[in-house]
Parts: structure tokens; sequence; C-alpha cells
């Protein structure tokens, strides 16, 4: 079974990796772990350097947010296909039951851009989601934020 989400109230995220922006923000403090040669990123227990006030605070009550679970890219082979788009439309259901090798097929061309005219591939390393800690009542917004695989260069 392959991890597609992770959720831990009040934890700490897992960042893809140690050069993105969006590390640099949420562990400030961090040593620089830059990799010395591509691919050569050590593991070092990056929890202790998280912090939360980096995360912008709550739009509708101003407290602080936390973190609540993370996306990992292996979650587009669990997806439908044809429940997917990327133009923001409603998706155009097939009427035929796809076959598992089909469906891994579909997947891989939207992965890649290749379906609802796209360009480019999907190269997102996590997504992190942050809530109010308040748990504010009502519509409000939780922070999204992604780290891309292109920004860990």
């Amino acid at each position: 079974m392959q991890l597609t989400a992770r959720y831990e109230l009040g934890g700490v995220p897992l960042p893809y990796a140690s050069t993105s922006p969006l590390f640099r923000q949420l562990f400030p403090k961090a040593p620089n772990m830059a990799p010395k040669a591509q691919g050569d990123e050590e593991d070092i227990d990056v929890t202790p350097f998280f912090d939360p006030s980096s995360v912008p605070r709550c739009t509708k009550c101003s407290g602080p947010r936390a973190f609540e679970m993370q996306l990992v890219p292996s979650l587009i082979s669990t997806l439908r296909p044809e429940m997917i788009t990327t133009t923001g439309e409603e998706a155009k259901m097939t009427k035929k039951q796809l076959t598992e090798e089909e469906r891994k097929a579909e997947l891989q061309k939207l992965a890649k851009g290749e379906l609802d005219g796209e360009d480019g591939e999907m190269e997102w390393g996590t997504v992190m989601v942050f809530g109010c800690e308040r748990d504010c009542v009502g519509l409000s917004e939780e922070w999204v934020a992604v780290e891309w695989e292109n920004s860990a260069v």
C-alpha cells in the first residue's frame, strides 16, 4: 500500500526537500542541508526546527494555524481519471468502466499534462494543509502550501 496522504493534527509536516523556499520558510533555523551531489541529501530530523509561526495566521480570527495533513504524489494513482479535470470545469464522465490498465494509462497522461490540453507535468513533491487552531465556525480558508519538485533544486 502506497502512502498518499498523512494526517497529524498539530504535528510537523514532512518536507520534500531541504532546498525549497517552502522548507526555508517552515524550518528557518534548520542547518544548511544542501546536497553535495545530486540526490545526496542527508536524512536529518528537522522536527525541532519547525516554526509554526512562519505559517500565515487565520484570515477569519487571526489565530494561529496548525498542520493538519499532507498529500504526496502517489495520490494521483488512486484517483479516477474520469473524475479529474485541470481546467476547473466539470469533469466529463466516460460511459464505460475503465480497466485497471486503462485507468493507470489515463493517470499517466494526466500527470504528463496530456489531458485537458495542459502543458507540462504535475511536478509537486508534497502538499501541506494548515487549519485554524481555533476551529473557526463557518466558512474559512485553510492555508495550503505546495512544495514543487523543481523548487527543490
